[in-house]
């Protein structure tokens, strides 16, 4: 317990969220037995622990009023009470179906730190190409600056410093991806996924999850349903209920044209 590692799991999260928080934290227990290091689990108010983890709440509504607070604001604030370079990002909603490679695990945060990286993909969501071989390591592939989703919210690591240069205050997690995306072609930084021939969902996965657990709100039955049931995890799936894609249609933003615009500018600077 409390061991010493060069990265730490953040998992970014939100209060209105803390449903998802005992059936994360069980699974992430029972299929990841050899991680004894940090968790930092985004709150804003709420505490939250879970016996054998050592999780830390980041509680950032002690920086800023939590009415006010904005996606990437608190993704910030937690960040400035991280004490490692490296954190594997995770949301709450990325539920374990089995056990972790902690030895790759660890070979790519070396890798992460060897040659100064700002983010590899761990999963085969996320990143959708084109890819190339990297020079660097046999299990990585280098992302294309053409990818749309060159920047993604899906279980990575990343070197927080590097990643903040990609976040802007008013953004949401959306914005984030979309316009961070758009900001990563201007810089120099090179964005890596692991080889996806070597490490996919059907074979060797490094983080087995399946993206995501959630969906507007609502739970996503064919992931959830059977594995909480196989774990023993009781939720009251009624209070979200579940997503039906046949009804619930997906929004990248509610704001008005001329916000839309604006936020647009602001994001590209």
């Amino acid at each position: 317990m409390n061991k010493d590692y060069n990265f730490s799991v953040f998992v970014n999260s939100t209060d209105t969220y803390s449903d998802c928080w005992e059936p994360f934290f069980k699974l992430f227990k029972k299929f990841w037995k050899d991680y004894e290091g940090k968790i930092y689990l985004n709150t804003e108010e709420k505490d939250y622990h879970y016996e054998g983890l050592n999780i830390i709440p980041t509680k950032v509504a002690k920086f800023k009023d939590k009415n006010k607070l904005t996606w990437s604001e608190c993704l910030l604030y937690a960040f400035s009470q991280i004490d490692t370079d490296i954190i594997l990002y995770l949301q709450e909603d990325y539920f374990l179906k089995a056990n972790v490679n902690h030895e790759k695990m660890l070979e790519l945060v070396d890798l992460m730190l060897k040659y100064d990286l700002t983010y590899i993909n761990i999963a085969d969501s996320g990143n959708r190409g084109p890819f190339s071989p990297s020079t660097l390591h046999e299990d990585l592939w280098e992302v294309s600056q053409q990818d749309k989703y060159r920047i993604s919210t899906q279980a990575s690591l990343w070197n927080i410093k590097k990643m903040s240069n990609y976040v802007r205050k008013h953004e949401s997690p959306w914005h984030f991806e979309y316009y961070g995306n758009i900001r990563s072609r201007r810089k120099k930084d090179a964005f890596y996924a692991v080889n996806r021939d070597k490490y996919n969902k059907h074979h060797q996965p490094i983080f087995p999850y399946d993206a995501t657990g959630i969906v507007m709100r609502k739970w996503v039955r064919e992931i959830v349903e059977d594995l909480f049931r196989d774990n023993d995890i009781i939720v009251d799936f009624e209070k979200r209920g579940f997503y039906d894609r046949t009804k619930d249609k997906k929004r990248f933003s509610k704001k008005p044209f001329f916000k839309k615009v604006i936020a647009t500018v602001k994001s590209l600077i």
